[in-house]
């Protein structure tokens, strides 16, 4: 008995993406090339699905592509990917978070001294927060991004839908 084979738009519609993200997968080596039927279509097996929901499933818990692709090839009997391994990912994931909320935390805390500069003096000209920020104000020198890091290495894979 041979597979169940579906083309690409099918296999879009049923994982829930666009068709250039499943061809964006393939170009990242995150799914395998598909076979081509008779008349030159895409055909991929319907367990491609899962690989995707799962490829979706881990961009949603912060992970890169990068990080994905191996435990995409851990869950083929080719190559197993070890828990301890994973384990690892997860607590690097889990203090670079942490980082990421107390940067954010600081900034709240500047956000929250400008707007405290607010209103200070109605009948003012100007605006005491916007003067702070234009000097430089209280999120440059407290020495923290105004944005918290992006992901370090690999891509985060959202491709245009």
């Amino acid at each position: 008995m041979s597979e169940q084979l579906i083309l690409i738009g099918a296999l879009a519609t049923q994982a829930g993406v666009s068709t250039q993200t499943i061809r964006f997968y393939e170009r990242e080596g995150l799914l395998p090339r598909p076979k081509r039927s008779p008349g030159g279509y895409r055909v991929y097996p319907v367990a491609v699905v899962a690989e995707i929901q799962f490829i979706r499933e881990c961009l949603t818990a912060g992970f890169t592509l990068r990080e994905i692709k191996p435990m995409l090839r851990g869950q083929s009997h080719e190559s197993a990917f070890d828990c301890k391994k994973i384990s690892e990912v997860l607590k690097q994931k889990i203090r670079r978070i942490d980082e990421q909320m107390e940067s954010l935390r600081t900034i709240r805390i500047s956000l929250s001294d400008l707007l405290s500069e607010c209103g200070v003096s109605p009948n003012a000209q100007t605006c005491r927060a916007l003067d702070t920020l234009r000097a430089g104000g209280s999120v440059k020198n407290s020495g923290i991004r105004s944005v918290p890091p992006q992901p370090e290495e690999g891509r985060r894979g959202d491709t245009p839908e």
